[in-house]
C-alpha cells in the first residue's frame, strides 16, 4: 500500500531531508507527467520516489 512505503520512506529520512524529497517528486511528477496529461499510478509513483532516492544518495 502507498501509505506504508511513504511511512517507510518518512522514517528513513530526516524530516527536512523527506519534506525536500516530497517536493521533488511533486515536481517531477508535474513536469513529467501532468504536462503530458498523463495519470501516475501508484506502482510509478514508488519507481518515481525510488529513482530520486537513489539521485538524492549520491
Amino acid at each position: 500500500m502507498l501509505l506504508d512505503y511513504l511511512t517507510e520512506v518518512k522514517e528513513s529520512l530526516p524530516e527536512k531531508e523527506f519534506l525536500d524529497f516530497m517536493k521533488d517528486v511533486e515536481n517531477d511528477i508535474k513536469v513529467n507527467r501532468v504536462a503530458f496529461g498523463k495519470r501516475t499510478s501508484q506502482d510509478e509513483f514508488k519507481n518515481i520516489c525510488e529513482i530520486l532516492k537513489g539521485a538524492m544518495s549520491r
